[in-house]
């Protein structure tokens, strides 16, 4: 391809055109292109000028034939030139771009298949320019058989995503190949070019003496076939007196399950790379006949302790029919304790066997894909002993197994064991492991330990989980708490305690729900309770504590422990409390302390009283103070002041 020169000047020039000759000239400025290959495109010079106020020429082309015709056209010049032997034209100044071409194309080409009944005789060519400036693009698509001498061409505008589609051209024949090429043009001038695309044409062809092998399906069956020969992707058929859009397509080289009738049967398109195989035509009537149907042999057998679901030992099945058996082996009641299922076989392979195992005594077995007389045979076998260790481990005993450490079982038993904690106040079984774990299942309930085995299938162990509880290790009094609301008094010589009680285990952790016993005092005859530590391991217990008449004094020693006994070796701890009984103090007030309020006002005192005297500000009903109308109230200065006239409750302050 030439380089383009995107250059202009501004120029007058007189143009001769000579009819005869054709030869175009413009002084030194404009000069014609050299003469090109031949069947080459070749590029027109930079220059276009519009000639007498028509279009400017096309790019010429060497025997480049418009769509449709076979002769080549002849150089781009106006019509009208012919009949004139001299035009002269003046050259006018045109501005344009002065860049480098940054455009290109290029160009894809695939067979055209828009379903089986396409012959995939056009191509789908797709050109595509990229490097673009505004402007608007024309694409040419170039085409013609090996060989010829010219090219044809086809047009069309670029899409707006940059490009152009052909879906028609060229048209091509078997065993032909095409030279397919595109350009990209911007106001009448080329401006890149695609490289060449060969393209090879097969015609596909089936004979029907040759290559067609047909076999008959068995009465009220679809069991026949059409193979044809030669190594092709796939192959299509519809029914004879059909439509070639109805066809169905096989991607092997023989069609199957065909019922008795007539079909026709082609080779559709389809390519290799370059190479597009063009659709074969369908082939005359083809024939599938109906032949009648014999019959294969299923004979059952099985050992002495087994037997099949069928009655009968000898089933029959339609040749070619398709059909299987669903059946069911069992071993007989009276030795399913005994003997397990062990296999089922088939001989010969003439059909496909497929087994469920429902249990060790029950199965179910299907026959499918019979293609000759079989015989299915099935075995038992004894069942096997196992044997189940109980492991022993420090904290656990097991129980219902006479003391033995180990007994035998059949996959078919099942069986119950027992484990319980050897002291339940330090152990517990948290659970049991079975190993290996897929030689048996197991069920555990903790409430009663129960282990319920069954399925073995292999020797085991059974292992159970011992876990150590959190047993109380130390006592510690954490709190002593008396109550308010029961004040030491002459009269009311007791006070009601809580005390609390903090319990851990060695590792100095909470304990709960540990059952904590508490006597009010270390004497025989003292009172004794028990409650359950909560979850923090803490207990409280309440108890009234008092002095008895006539004592001023009085000592306890609280015991608590994890035992009722209070024994050695339980664990315990003491608490001491010591109550001392309050007196009230003596209240002494004289005559002259007391000064009356002038009628009238609260001016009333009492004076000279020590500073732990109080007085009670309410309301004084018979002697006596009316809770909730006032408070008690210390001297202040030594003195009662704004008393009014009337009673007034005194008192020595505790």
């Amino acid at each position: 391809m030439h380089q383009k020169i995107i250059k202009r000047h501004i120029l007058t020039a007189i143009l001769t055109v000579s009819a005869a000759a054709g030869i175009l000239s413009a002084g030194s400025l404009l000069t014609a292109g050299a003469a090109p290959d031949s069947g080459q495109h070749y590029e027109e010079p930079a220059d276009s000028t519009a000639l007498s106020d028509r279009n400017q020429p096309e790019t010429l082309l060497e025997s480049v034939n418009e769509e449709g015709t076979e002769g080549a056209k002849s150089a781009a010049l106006p019509e009208d030139s012919v009949s004139q032997q001299k035009i002269t034209l003046t050259a006018s100044a045109e501005t344009v771009k002065t860049n480098a071409v940054t455009e290109s194309v290029s160009i894809s080409v695939s067979q055209y298949i828009e379903n089986l009944s396409s012959d995939g005789s056009t191509p789908k060519v797709t050109i595509t320019g990229s490097g673009l400036v505004d402007g608007d693009y024309t694409a040419y698509l170039y085409y013609k058989a090996t060989g010829a001498s010219s090219f044809n061409k086809k047009s069309k505008a670029l899409s707006a995503d940059g490009t152009a589609v052909f879906t028609q051209y060229p048209a091509l024949s078997g065993g032909k190949s095409y030279e397919i090429y595109a350009a990209l043009f911007l106001s009448g001038s080329e401006v890149a070019r695609s490289g060449m695309v060969t393209v090879n044409a097969v015609k596909q062809a089936i004979n029907v003496n040759t290559d067609v092998t047909v076999s008959p399906s068995f009465e009220g069956q679809s069991t026949g076939s059409i193979t044809v020969a030669g190594n092709y992707p796939s192959l299509a058929y519809y029914p004879y007196g059909g439509s070639i859009a109805n066809a169905v397509r096989v991607t092997e080289t023989t069609i199957t399950g065909l019922a008795a009738g007539d079909y026709v049967v082609f080779v559709p398109a389809y390519s290799e790379g370059n190479t597009f195989y063009l659709r074969s035509t369908t082939t005359r009537k083809l024939t599938v006949g109906e032949t009648e149907a014999s019959h294969y042999y299923v004979s059952l057998t099985s050992d002495e302790h087994s037997a099949w679901s069928e009655g009968d030992t000898t089933l029959s099945v339609i040749q070619g029919a398709g059909q299987s058996l669903s059946l069911q082996i069992s071993v007989d009641n009276a030795y399913r304790r005994d003997y397990v299922l062990d296999s089922v076989t088939v001989q010969p392979a003439n059909a496909v066997l497929t087994t469920e195992k429902v249990s060790d005594t029950r199965w179910n077995v299907l026959i499918s894909d019979i293609s000759g007389d079989v015989t299915v045979a099935a075995h038992s076998k004894p069942v096997p002993e196992y044997t189940v260790t109980l492991s022993q481990k420090e904290g656990a005993k097991w129980s219902g197994n006479s003391g033995n450490e180990s007994f035998s079982i059949k996959p078919t038993a099942s069986r119950s064991v027992y484990v319980k904690p050897t002291d339940t106040r330090r152990y517990y079984i948290s659970g049991v492991n079975v190993q290996p774990e897929q030689n048996a299942e197991i069920s555990f309930y903790e409430s009663t330990g129960e282990v319920f085995l069954r399925n073995v299938t292999g020797d085991v162990s059974l292992i159970p989980q011992v876990m150590e509880k959190s047993v109380p290790t130390s006592l510690a009094v954490t709190g002593v708490q008396f109550h308010q609301n029961g004040i030491y008094s002459e009269e009311n010589p007791s006070i009601q305690t809580t005390l609390t009680v903090a319990v851990r285990d060695r590792f100095g952790r909470p304990v709960p729900g540990a059952r904590i016993y508490f006597k009010d005092d270390e004497s025989e005859v003292s009172f004794v309770q028990s409650r359950e530590t909560n979850s923090e391991g803490d207990v409280s217990f309440r108890y009234s504590y008092g002095i008895e008449e006539g004592n001023t004094t009085a000592d306890y020693n609280a015991v608590f422990s994890t035992g009722s006994g209070f024994a050695a070796g339980e664990v315990t701890a003491q608490q001491d409390i010591h109550l001392i009984l309050q007196r009230k103090a003596d209240l002494i007030l004289y005559q002259n302390q007391i000064i009356g309020t002038t009628p009238g006002e609260n001016n009333g005192r009492v004076i000279d009283v020590p500073d732990n005297y109080e007085i009670w500000t309410g309301e004084v009903h018979q002697g006596a103070i009316v809770i909730g109308s006032g408070k008690w109230q210390r001297a202040r200065n030594g003195e009662f002041t704004g008393l009014s006239a009337g009673q007034h409750i005194l008192r020595a302050g505790e």
